[in-house]
Parts: C-alpha cells; sequence; structure tokens
C-alpha cells in the first residue's frame, strides 16, 4: 500500500509560510508507518505556493496513492476540506482517512460534513496500523476501536473508543524529517508567532513530555484524552538529544497542556537540560505550559537557572466567579502571585484569558479585563 500523508497549511495563503506549528501528531502517525514498514510519502502543504487543491491534484498525479491521510485542529475545516474533495474526486480514487481534533471533538458533525472514508478518533497509532490491516483485507472494520466508516448501506458506524496508550515510551519519536523540518528550521523567523524566542536563528524543536490532562475545566477538549500519563523524563531527553544531533536545535517547545503537575518531574527535567547544555556547549532554552497551581519560586529559579525563558499559564479568568464556572483549580490570588514571582525571576509570560464562559457578565469581564490592563506588559493577541 501507498499512502499519502498531508500537512494542511495552518494559514488561509496560497504562499509559502515557515511560521507554523509542525504537525505533531501526522508526524507520530507517520513514524509508526515507516517503522511498520509502509510505502510512505509526506506532503507539507506550508511549503508550497498555490492553492491546496492545485497542489493535491499534483502530487496524485505524480504517483499511484490507495490511502491519503490528514488531520488538523478545528480552525483548518476548509483547508482538510479542499484536501479531502481533491482525493476524492481525483481519478485514482484513493481512501480517505481523518484523524485529530477536527474529528475527534466533533465526530459525527465531521464525518458526514467532509465525508472522509475512515475517521480515526483520538490516540491515532495503535489505531492506524489495525485499520490498514483491514483496508488491506476488506472487511473487519467493526473489530477496529477508535474508527468512524460506512457499511455496505451507508450508515455510519462509530467503534468502541479505543483505550489510551499506556506505555507512551514506546511510540517512536515524531517522524518530523518526513514533513521537511529541516527546511523549516532554516526559514524560521525570530518573530515566531507560536513561541516566543530569544534566539537570532531560532531552531526550534516541538515535543510532547505527556498526553491528556488531569484537570476537567469545562472550556477544554481532550483529544488525546482525559487521563494522564507522562513520558519518562529519560525518553524525552533521549529524544532531545536526537534533535540536537540531527537538527541543531536551540530551542525546546513543550507542547504538553500541562507539562507536569509534579514538581519532582520538573526538577529531573530542569537536571537533565542543564547536563545537556554544558555536555553541548550550548545554552538550550526551553518553554512550557503550567498551571499556577503547583509553582512556587524555588521551582521558577531552577527552571531559569536551566534555560527556562517562557511558561504559558493558563490563567482563563481574574473572575473567582467564573473559575468556579469553569471548573478552574485555580484562584485571582494564585494568579496575581505566581504570574509577578514568575516575570521576578525574569522568565517571560504567556498568560491565557477566554471570555465568555456561563457566569459571565459585564462586570465579571471588566475585572478580568482591568487586571489585564494593568499588568500587561508587551504584545495582546485576540481570536475567536
Amino acid at each position: 500500500m501507498k499512502i499519502l500523508l498531508i500537512a494542511p497549511k495552518y494559514t488561509l495563503s496560497s504562499k509559502v509560510t515557515y511560521n507554523y506549528l509542525i504537525p505533531m501528531g501526522l508526524a507520530y502517525i507517520s513514524a509508526v508507518l515507516k517503522k511498520a514498514n509502509y510505502d510512505v510519502s509526506c506532503l507539507n502543504l506550508n511549503h508550497h505556493n498555490g492553492l491546496t487543491n492545485e497542489i493535491v491534484k499534483t502530487e496524485l498525479d505524480k504517483k499511484k496513492y490507495d490511502i491519503v491521510a490528514t488531520g488538523h485542529v478545528a480552525v483548518g475545516y476548509s483547508m482538510i476540506e479542499s484536501i479531502l474533495k481533491t482525493a476524492r474526486e481525483h481519478p485514482s480514487n484513493p481512501k480517505t482517512i481523518l484523524g485529530g481534533a477536527i474529528i475527534t471533538s466533533e465526530p459525527r458533525l465531521m464525518f458526514e460534513s467532509l465525508k472522509p472514508d475512515f475517521g480515526v478518533l483520538g490516540e491515532g497509532e495503535v489505531t492506524i496500523l489495525e485499520l490498514l490491516k483491514s483496508i488491506e483485507k476488506k472487511k473487519n472494520f467493526n473489530k477496529v476501536n477508535g474508527i468512524m466508516y460506512r457499511n455496505n448501506v451507508g450508515e455510519i458506524i462509530t467503534t468502541p473508543p479505543r483505550e489510551p496508550i499506556k506505555n507512551i515510551d514506546k511510540i517512536p519519536f515524531p517522524d518530523y524529517e518526513g514533513f521537511e523540518f529541516e527546511e523549516k528550521l532554516n526559514n524560521t523567523p525570530t518573530n515566531v508567532d507560536n513561541f516566543g524566542t530569544f534566539n537570532d536563528y531560532p531552531r526550534i524543536y516541538q515535543i510532547l513530555a505527556s498526553r491528556g490532562c488531569p484537570f476537567h475545566c469545562t472550556f477544554c477538549y481532550h483529544t488525546l484524552g482525559e487521563e494522564y500519563r507522562a513520558r519518562s523524563i529519560g525518553n524525552v531527553i533521549k529524544e532531545i538529544e536526537f534533535a540536537i544531533e540531527k537538527y541543531r536545535i536551540n530551542s525546546i517547545a513543550l507542547l504538553d497542556d500541562l507539562f507536569s503537575y509534579r514538581k519532582e518531574r520538573i526538577y529531573e527535567f530542569c537536571e537533565q537540560i542543564k547536563r545537556i547544555s554544558k555536555k553541548t556547549n550550548q545554552k538550550i532554552i526551553w518553554s512550557c505550559q503550567l498551571s499556577v497551581s503547583n509553582v512556587d519560586r524555588n521551582l521558577l529559579k531552577t527552571m531559569k537557572a536551566s534555560g527556562c525563558e517562557i511558561i504559558n499559564y493558563g490563567f482563563e479568568s481574574y473572575s473567582e466567579e467564573v473559575l468556579k464556572s469553569m471548573k478552574k483549580p485555580i484562584t485571582p490570588k494564585q494568579i496575581d502571585m505566581v504570574f509577578k514571582m514568575t516575570l521576578e525571576e525574569k522568565i517571560n509570560v504567556q498568560a491565557n484569558f477566554i471570555f465568555g464562559d456561563i457566569a459571565e457578565t459585564t462586570q465579571t469581564a471588566k475585572e478580568t479585563l482591568d487586571y489585564w490592563k494593568e499588568n500587561c506588559k508587551e504584545q495582546v493577541n485576540l481570536s475567536w
């Protein structure tokens, strides 16, 4: 079977762009498929000029693919629609597979709207291998957990959810090379939107050190499941050392929803990053996302000394009423204390606020906006 994995554009543009998040989910899928000896090609639309349908058609004209697979978050609807429609209408008639948050969060709506042949819900590393075997045999789709498909009479079938992968250390490192990661690194702008950067020539490596989140905030959707599973620090460090050697990276972006809620784990990571910096004779800077509920000054000092330059906090609101409604296990007092403490330790803060919770009123929004106005130090970004 010949498989084409397509990374959608992350901006509504027909121009080449390097200011985007590497498609980590697809890179993991590529890694497990290549490990299983499948014939895999990758197409990163971000690195091509032209319209999505034109680029995809050109690639499908070159080679007869049996499978076209893609995925994205919900904001990528129009790009995904174009990819799947182009594949569906191409004379080569490949089977299409859609995964990622865009379908996992709203399975039936997205399946009916985007019309893939198969949907992969949740973690896909085990599911994709079982699904491909069933496609090859043209049977037993109902025995593959965590998918959607249409049966012989056109009914949409959703199989039972797949159990989360318990030992995520066993998953191979993501195949960034397949998606032209070197080209992205060589062209990454210093004002990259997704991460603050402190290098004139940033070479940023995205990494997941855990999956899931132990909290259950009402506004959040856990694409990779609600069970928090952490990789061993040794496994994370092994990937970082691989990335330094292969890609000469100088920055680490930990993209976990929550890097850790155990301080011991963060201390261990800091110790290992300092060891790597000493060994390579270059300071590796890094960023992560944390909750204010488990941060103290000693932890911040240790993180700063190991190269942490940015912490992303989900403040969400400065109204105690709204935080309770969100089931966010923090308080305005904690927000203020940790925010100021982090800046005092010379670590930059990326803080997020969300407006529109069911408990939101003009007054609660004003509480948050007043705090924002009083404390905002630099740039502000607003989005839907």
